[in-house]
C-alpha cells in the first residue's frame, strides 16, 4: 500500500464514521439534540494519534494565507486553560463561540460523539474474569430509556481505535510530521490538541 493509499484509509474511516452519524441522526434525530451550535460534547480536552494530527496539520497549511491569519487571530484571543462555563470542564483547544474551527478535519472521536458508544470493559475478580460493555452517549440524548435504540446500533468504538491504530501502523514515520512525531512520543504515543494547536501557530508560513 503506498503512502498516499494510507492517508486515504484514514480520510475514509472519517468519512465512514461521518455516514453512519447522518444515518443514525437521521433515524433518530427527535430523540437527539445534535445540532449545529450545540457543543456539548466539545467542552473536554482530548488527544488523538498522530495519524489524525497529521490531517489537521497539512490541511492547515493548504489553507490559504487570510485564512490561518484569521484562525490564528482567533485561537490567540482566548484561552482554553480555564473551565469554559459553570458546570463544564476545559473545552476543547479549537472550539470558538460553540463552533469547531477544524470542522472539516476534525478527528473521529469529534465525528463519533452524540452517539451510543460501545466499548468492553474487562472485570477481574477472585472468581472470574468477565469482560462487559460499557454504554457512552450524551447526556442530552435519548434521556427516555425506551428511546434508546439496541445495542445493534451502537458505534463500537474499541473496534474504530483498532482501526485508526492499524493505519498508524502502516503509515511510514516519513509522512509525519517530526514535530508531530515528537508530540506523540512525549504523550504516550498520543497528541492534545491543545499542543496540535500551538504546533500549527508555530507553522504560519
Amino acid at each position: 500500500m503506498t503512502a498516499g493509499k494510507k492517508q486515504q484509509l484514514v480520510e475514509k474511516l472519517q468519512e465512514n464514521v461521518s455516514e453512519f452519524f447522518s444515518t443514525f441522526h437521521k433515524k433518530h434525530e427527535l430523540n437527539m439534540q445534535c445540532a449545529k451550535g450545540c457543543a456539548q460534547c466539545c467542552h473536554v480536552q482530548l488527544s488523538i494519534f498522530p495519524v489524525e494530527a497529521q490531517r489537521i496539520f497539512d490541511w492547515w497549511q493548504q489553507l490559504k494565507q487570510d485564512d490561518r491569519q484569521g484562525l490564528s487571530q482567533i485561537w490567540k484571543s482566548q484561552s482554553n486553560d480555564v473551565p469554559s462555563s459553570e458546570g463544564k470542564g476545559k473545552k476543547c483547544s479549537f472550539l470558538f463561540n460553540e463552533v469547531c474551527s477544524v470542522y472539516p478535519v476534525r478527528p473521529i472521536i469529534c465525528r463519533s460523539q452524540g452517539l451510543p458508544l460501545k466499548m468492553k470493559r474487562a472485570q477481574t475478580d477472585d472468581e472470574d474474569n468477565t469482560t462487559t460493555i460499557e454504554l457512552s452517549v450524551c447526556e442530552l440524548n435519548f434521556v427516555n430509556d425506551s428511546s434508546l435504540p439496541g445495542q445493534s446500533e451502537w458505534l463500537d468504538l474499541d473496534r474504530l481505535n483498532t482501526l485508526l491504530s492499524i493505519a498508524e501502523q502502516h503509515t511510514p514515520s516519513a509522512d509525519i510530521s517530526p514535530d508531530i512525531m515528537r508530540l506523540g512520543q512525549q504523550n504516550e504515543g498520543r497528541v492534545p490538541l491543545g499542543q496540535l494547536r500551538d504546533l500549527l501557530l508555530q507553522n504560519m508560513n
